[in-house]
């Protein structure tokens, strides 16, 4: 538990890129990893999480988030962008993608719907709220290994893929619960009025396999 803790805590704490890789390096090829879960996401990427204590402040959830050429598993239809809901830090630690900003805006005769993203046994569900938005792309960020990116609670954003390379990087979420507004995603109409995703876990030989690619990546 001590190598997952001082990862979770160097996350959290905003440690250095040469930090959290040496602390998640150590962790990856520890009998330990095999405890960690690792689920699957409906955006492709696959979810690591850490332990976290409760005391720290800001209801703080640190992760690892790996978008991996094989095992990837994105579910469709895809949104346009999204918002979390709470705050992200991350910190690229493998890897090169782009995060484009959105602005959505109310707009009876935008050409897209607003959704709502609710959670539970093992589904997540997007329920249109019956608004009409307009969606701009109003930045578009190209993040490599070292770089690190800050997304607020209401901001929408997507993570786009530029090549087939595994990436790989820290997130902390922070400002959850209590008053934290919902997380939203923005879609192209015409479109249902609700989907649904699986989050599923994956197996131990995936997990075998996906944690030895991220340390032969980050020991490159």
């Amino acid at each position: 538990m001590d190598d997952q803790r001082k990862l979770a805590r160097a996350i959290v704490d905003g440690g250095d890129h040469h930090e959290i890789v040496a602390h998640l390096t150590r962790l990856l090829r520890a009998s330990e990893s095999e405890n960690l879960t690792a689920m699957w996401h409906p955006l492709g990427f696959i979810n690591i999480s850490l332990v976290w204590d409760s005391t720290w402040p800001g209801g703080d959830r640190p992760r690892i988030h790996v978008w991996h050429p094989e095992l990837s598993r994105p579910q469709f239809p895809q949104h346009v962008c999204h918002s979390h809901g709470w705050h992200l830090r991350s910190n690229v630690l493998h890897g090169r993608f782009v995060n484009e900003t959105y602005e959505v805006s109310s707009d009876p005769h935008g050409d897209h719907a607003l959704f709502e993203v609710s959670y539970g046994d093992g589904v997540s569900r997007a329920r249109s709220v019956d608004e009409a938005v307009s969606v701009e792309l109003v930045r578009a960020d190209e993040l490599a290994a070292g770089a690190s990116y800050e997304i607020g609670s209401n901001t929408f954003h997507w993570t786009r893929q530029v090549n087939d390379d595994l990436i790989v990087t820290a997130m902390n979420g922070s400002g959850l619960g209590g008053d934290a507004p919902p997380p939203r995603n923005a879609r192209k109409k015409p479109c249902e009025p609700e989907y649904s995703y699986i989050r599923s876990s994956c197996s131990s030989a995936d997990k075998k396999r996906l944690y030895g690619d991220i340390v032969d990546c980050l020991e490159i």
